[in-house]
């Protein structure tokens, strides 16, 4: 089966972490002796979110949330740090703000029973235009149909 690897690692300075996804295995490696780093595979048309956060002793350097689908063989895919050989990716925030706006999202989708993972590929990448267009995201305004047409697939 061909998987997408999906590699995270936590540092004193930052970590790029796998905030939902249901991986088919995950195996922990280590290249120092403090390190907590993971592989995640993932099947073909998983959806998985990154957030990848740097800073040093000014403050934040790097902060992405990245929701990606992993792609099939011979699929074209984006790069995406972490991941390996590549995904298509369905939503994408920078910035301190937007990505503490997005964990605002995934914490009240979960509040509401609904899993992310659970939600189709479209309705993210429509949220991501959404936050795009507005610079901020409004829990209840643009992502009320989200949680609407999550809750009528189950």
């Amino acid at each position: 089966m061909y998987l997408t690897e999906v590699y995270t690692d936590e540092k004193d300075n930052g970590h790029v972490k796998l905030e939902f996804g249901n991986s088919r295995e995950s195996i922990p490696f280590s290249y120092k002796f403090d390190n907590k780093a993971m592989v995640h595979c993932f099947a073909p048309d998983s959806i998985f979110a990154l957030h990848v956060y740097e800073r040093n002793s000014y403050g934040t350097t790097k902060a992405e949330y990245y929701i990606c689908r992993s792609i099939w063989p011979g699929e074209p895919g984006r790069i995406v740090p972490g991941v390996k050989p590549g995904a298509d990716i369905l939503f994408f925030t920078r910035g301190v703000h937007n990505c503490n706006l997005v964990f605002q999202w995934i914490k009240s989708l979960i509040a509401a029973s609904i899993d992310p993972v659970d939600i189709p590929p479209e309705k993210y990448v429509v949220a991501h235009f959404q936050l795009k267009s507005r610079r901020s995201i409004h829990i209840g305004d643009p992502f009320a149909s989200l949680i609407t047409n999550a809750r009528r697939r189950s």
